[in-house]
């Protein structure tokens, strides 16, 4: 119940002004490049197993 009304009182408070804001351009940027790193990664352990897969049935 004490944050419900936390919340409401939140509400009701006038708003954020732009300059109070905190920037998230850098928290955007630490996210794609680690957005992108993961996709690098995983996408190149996929191709590894595929390289894998298809020597593994090269030899049979």
């Amino acid at each position: 119940m004490e944050t419900l009304m936390n919340h409401a009182d939140q509400r009701r408070a006038a708003p954020i002004s732009v300059a109070a804001r905190p920037d998230y351009a850098s928290d955007r940027l630490v996210g794609a490049a680690m957005a992108g790193s993961c996709l690098l990664l995983m996408t190149g352990w996929l191709g590894f197993l595929g390289w894998g897969a298809g020597r593994l049935f090269a030899v049979w």
